[in-house]
């Protein structure tokens, strides 16, 4: 399949999962924290499902081990989609969605070094908006990283 269409399911899923929340509930603390809106286990475990919708594509274009990495640690989060259960699934959550942001930025930079300057540009902005504790940033950290990498991709392997 053509990597084009990887991409588009990958923002497909994105959109398709985030845009109802944020129309229905606002903007969340973080995309994970989604999960806690739905009472009932199917519509919670679109969760899973939305990161698995996104991780698994955009691994396939990546096409290299640093993209196989960030699928593998988001895909805990598939397995671990809250971090109110217990400390053991907090610690895969974290880990995992850390992790899978940071090995696909760096799987970016793997592509083309050129990206170097918005992935620092990013990081920056990660760490100011952890600093000063704005509203929502965890949302914004991962929406944002999402939208890079899925730019860095459809830029490099369309």
């Amino acid at each position: 399949m053509n990597n084009t269409i990887w991409l588009y399911i990958a923002l497909g899923a994105w959109v398709a999962y985030n845009l109802p929340i944020v129309i229905i509930y606002g903007i969340q603390s973080s995309v994970s924290s989604t999960y806690n809106l739905f009472e009932d286990i199917w519509r919670r475990s679109l969760m899973s499902w939305f990161i698995a919708g996104v991780a698994i594509p955009m691994t396939i274009v990546a096409d290299n081990i640093l993209g196989f990495l960030s699928a593998l640690f988001l895909l805990l989060v598939f397995v671990a989609p809250t971090v109110r259960k217990s400390t053991f699934d907090r610690y895969l959550h974290v880990i995992g969605a850390d992790m899978g942001l940071a090995f696909g930025m760096a799987s970016l930079l793997f592509i083309n070094w050129h990206w170097w300057w918005l992935i620092l540009t990013f990081a920056v902005f990660t760490i100011a908006s952890m600093r000063n504790g704005y509203k929502n940033h965890t949302y914004w950290i991962e929406t944002i990283g999402f939208v890079i990498i899925w730019v860095g991709l459809f830029i490099e392997k369309s």
